[in-house]
C-alpha cells in the first residue's frame, strides 16, 4: 500500500539524518588521512622547499577542517532539502550545461583547474560504476519518497557526482595549491570506493 504522508515524512528525516551521519563521518576520516599523508611526505622529503609546502598544508587543514566538515553537512542538508521545491519539472535540477559536449564543457575550465576537475570525474564515475544497482534502487526509493520529482543521477542528492561536487566546494575552504588537492581527493577516493553505499 502506498505510504501515508505522515509515514513518508518520518521516513525521509530518518534517511536524511542518517546519510548526513555518514557522510560527514567519512569527510571527517578524509581529512584524518590527509593530514597524516602531509605529514608522512613532510618528513620524508629531502627538499625544505616541499617540506615547507607540506607542513604549511597540514596547518591549513588543522585550522580549517571543522569549517569544511560543517560546511559539507550545510550543503548536502541544502541539497537534499531543496528536493521539497523542486516542480515535477526535472529540468530545473539539471545543471544549466547539461547538454554541452565535453569538449564545450572543458572549454569553459581554466587549464588550472583541469586537473582537479579530472581528479573529480575520475572519483564519481568509478562510484557509479561500482554501485550502479545500488544507485538505480536508490533512485527508485528516494523517488517515493518525493512524489512530486522523478529522480535520476542528475537530481539525485546521494549521487556520487553530487557528493563529489560537494565535497570540492566545503573543502574549498582550505587554501591548498594543486598538489595537495590532488591528495585531498585520491584519499577521498580510497574512502568513497570502501565505505560508499
Amino acid at each position: 500500500s502506498a505510504l501515508s504522508t505522515e509515514n513518508r515524512e518520518k521516513i525521509r528525516k530518518s534517511v536524511i539524518s542518517f546519510a548526513d551521519d555518514r557522510l560527514v563521518t567519512i569527510v571527517n576520516q578524509v581529512l584524518d588521512n590527509v593530514d597524516d599523508s602531509f605529514f608522512d611526505i613532510a618528513e620524508k622529503s629531502t627538499s625544505t622547499t616541499e617540506q615547507t609546502q607540506y607542513f604549511d598544508a597540514m596547518r591549513e587543514l588543522r585550522k580549517k577542517r571543522d569549517a569544511a566538515s560543517k560546511a559539507f553537512s550545510k550543503l548536502f542538508l541544502d541539497n537534499l532539502r531543496s528536493l521539497d521545491s523542486s516542480s515535477s519539472d526535472k529540468s530545473s535540477s539539471h545543471p544549466e550545461n547539461h547538454n554541452l559536449s565535453v569538449e564545450e564543457e572543458l572549454s569553459l575550465i581554466q587549464d588550472d583547474q583541469l586537473e582537479e576537475s579530472l581528479a573529480q570525474s575520475s572519483i564519481y564515475t568509478k562510484a557509479r560504476l561500482r554501485c550502479s544497482r545500488q544507485l538505480t534502487a536508490l533512485e527508485v526509493r528516494i523517488g517515493n519518497l518525493c512524489s512530486n520529482i522523478e529522480i535520476d543521477e542528475d537530481n539525485n542528492p546521494l549521487d556520487p557526482q553530487q557528493i563529489v561536487a560537494i565535497f570540492s566546494k566545503a573543502t574549498d575552504v582550505i587554501d591548498l595549491d594543486l598538489k595537495a588537492r590532488i591528495i585531498l581527493y585520491k584519499h577521498f577516493d580510497k574512502v568513497i570506493a570502501k565505505d560508499f553505499v
